[in-house]
């Protein structure tokens, strides 16, 4: 028997219709190997299961936080990779093999984030260095918006940070 290749790990908390919108993404574009889909639920109000019974859920009596639910659905997982994905975003087709590819390539990468797109094509600017005090200074000062593609004073939201190549990043 194969090893699981990955495991995604969503947790919901009254975000159902979004939640609804990313599993049906998910399964139209999940990758061609196997997976397993792990939704944690946090004590939601609005929490129906019926449309999605090959999820395997975790159902928590009282909201637990993000943190917590997330080491729930990893002490779950059996994947070779763990996927963490928030019930507000929605998968596009590859996007999932090329996570998969970008990992079993670079094995001393202990973690990869996408490039996220919005619903409108934009690009959701989410990577960050590190908050040491300079950085925080230039956001503070202002300095940040005035040399956005500075490397010094742009280093906290890294505004220079080009999303189409691949690179490390802080956080």
């Amino acid at each position: 028997v194969d090893a699981m290749r990955l495991s995604i790990a969503i947790v919901n908390w009254n975000t159902t219709g979004l939640l609804s919108a990313l599993l049906r993404s998910i399964r139209r574009y999940g990758p061609a190997f196997d997976y397993e889909v792990i939704v944690v639920d946090n004590a939601s109000d609005d929490f129906h299961e019926a449309e999605f019974p090959d999820v395997q859920l975790i159902r928590n009596n009282e909201n637990l936080g993000y943190a917590r639910a997330n080491n729930q659905a990893f002490a779950a997982a059996r994947g070779d990779y763990v996927l963490l994905l928030n019930p507000d975003t929605e998968i596009t087709k590859g996007a999932i093999e090329a996570l998969v590819a970008f990992m079993e390539s670079h094995p001393d990468a202990a973690a990869a984030g996408a490039k996220l797109v919005r619903p409108d094509g934009s690009i959701d600017h989410s990577v960050r260095g590190f908050p040491y005090p300079g950085p925080i200074a230039w956001e503070y000062t202002g300095l940040s918006k005035i040399f956005a593609k500075s490397r010094t004073f742009g280093a906290y939201r890294m505004s220079y940070f080009n999303y189409d190549e691949i690179a490390e990043v802080d956080q």
